[in-house]
C-alpha cells in the first residue's frame, strides 16, 4: 500500500469514488471541501495498491495538527470495505508517518458517527485503538432509528397540536434562506453567544452546489417566519443543522410541530435516520451536556449517540506502527 499527497487534478476520481463508500456523505467529497479551500491548507491524502484505489483521507492543517476534517462535521478515512483489520491499521499508520515526516504534532481524527455508516465498518475506531490513539472529545448527538422511534412523550405531542391550533404552516424552499438565516444568527448570538459555523454566503453557496443535499424550511404564522432551520441530507441520514425559533414561535411550540413534519418527510423518503446533531454547550459557556436541549430532542422518539475524536500523538517518542 502506498499514501500519496492529494492533488486537485484527482478531484473528479475522489468524489466518483466517494460514491460506493459506505460511511461517506456530500460533506467528504471535494465539491464541498474546496468551498473553503482558502480557509485551510489542505492535507488530504489517497491510499492506493498500485492503480488500485484503496481510499481516501479528507485532511487540512488545524495549528500544529492536521485533522480530518477542520471544515466537516467528521472526517476519517473513506473507502469502499476493501480497508479493513489490519489494511485500515496500516493506511492509519502510513498516514501518521506521512503527517510526522510533514512536521505535524498529532492527527485528529474526527470519526463518522454510527448513523452515517450505511453498513458495519468500524475497523478505523480498532485500528486507531491498537495505534494508541487517545479518546480526546466525546459529544452526545440524539438520533431517531425512523424504523424502531421511541414513542414520542406526551409533551411534545401537546405542543404540536398548540402550533397546530395557532395555525402554523410549514413551508420549505430556498427563498425562505435570508429571514431563516436572520433568526439563525439573532438567536444564536442571544441564547448561546454564538455564531453559526457557515456565513450567509457560504450556506447560500453550498445550497446551490447541492440543491439535493441542503433544504431549507420554515415554518410561518400569518405569513411570518416564526421558526426555520437548514436540514443537511443524506443517504441514510437527515441531520437539522440548524433549527431555531423566534419569541413567537416558542409560545406556540413552533418547533413540536417543525421536527415532527420534518421527521414524517424523512420516513416518506426512505431515510433510516434523522440527527439532532450534538447537545453540548459551547465552550465559552463552560463545555458538558446541555441536559435540558438533549432531554427535548430525545422526547421525539431519539435515543443517545455518540460523536467521538480521536487524537494520535505524531512525536518519535510515540510508537505507532505495530503492523
Amino acid at each position: 500500500m502506498q499514501v500519496v499527497s492529494y492533488v486537485p487534478s484527482f478531484a473528479e476520481e475522489w468524489d466518483a469514488f466517494i460514491k460506493n463508500c459506505p460511511m461517506a456523505t456530500f460533506l467528504h467529497s471535494r465539491r464541498f471541501l474546496s468551498y473553503h479551500r482558502d480557509r485551510f491548507n489542505d492535507c488530504s491524502l489517497v491510499f492506493m495498491d498500485g492503480e488500485a484505489l484503496l481510499g481516501v483521507l479528507p485532511a487540512a492543517e488545524s495549528g500544529q495538527s492536521v485533522e480530518s476534517h477542520p471544515g466537516a462535521t467528521f472526517g476519517g478515512i473513506v473507502h469502499n470495505g476493501k480497508l479493513s483489520g489490519e489494511k485500515m491499521q496500516e493506511a492509519i499508520t502510513l498516514a501518521a508517518e506521512h503527517y510526522r515526516q510533514a512536521g505535524f504534532s498529532s492527527f485528529v481524527y474526527k470519526a463518522p458517527p454510527a448513523c452515517y455508516r450505511r453498513r458495519p465498518c468500524d475497523d478505523d475506531l480498532y485500528a486507531l485503538h491498537e495505534l494508541n490513539a487517545q479518546l480526546s472529545t466525546c459529544k452526545l448527538s440524539c438520533t431517531i432509528n425512523l424504523a424502531d422511534q421511541e414513542e414520542i412523550s406526551y409533551a411534545r405531542r401537546k405542543g404540536e397540536k398548540k402550533a397546530i391550533k395557532a395555525g402554523l404552516c410549514l413551508v420549505t424552499g430556498e427563498e425562505y434562506l435570508p429571514t431563516i438565516w436572520q433568526l439563525v444568527e439573532e438567536n444564536m448570538q442571544l441564547r448561546h453567544g454564538a455564531k453559526p459555523v457557515h456565513s450567509y454566503a457560504e450556506i447560500e453557496y453550498l445550497s446551490k452546489l447541492f440543491p439535493d443535499n441542503i433544504k431549507f424550511y420554515a415554518g410561518l404564522l400569518a405569513d411570518e417566519i416564526v421558526c426555520g432551520g437548514v436540514l443537511f441530507l443524506s443517504e441514510s441520514v437527515w441531520h437539522a443543522q440548524y433549527v431555531h425559533a423566534n419569541e413567537v414561535g416558542r409560545k406556540i411550540y413552533a418547533l413540536d410541530l417543525f421536527y415532527q413534519h420534518i421527521i414524517e418527510q424523512a420516513k416518506v423518503a426512505g431515510v433510516r435516520y434523522f440527527s439532532f446533531g450534538v447537545s453540548n454547550k459551547p465552550q465559552n459557556m463552560g463545555g458538558g451536556l446541555n441536559s435540558g436541549l438533549y432531554a427535548a430532542k430525545k422526547q421525539f422518539g431519539g435515543g443517545g449517540e455518540a460523536h467521538l475524536v480521536f487524537t494520535l500523538p505524531l512525536n518519535n517518542n510515540v510508537k505507532i506502527s505495530k503492523v
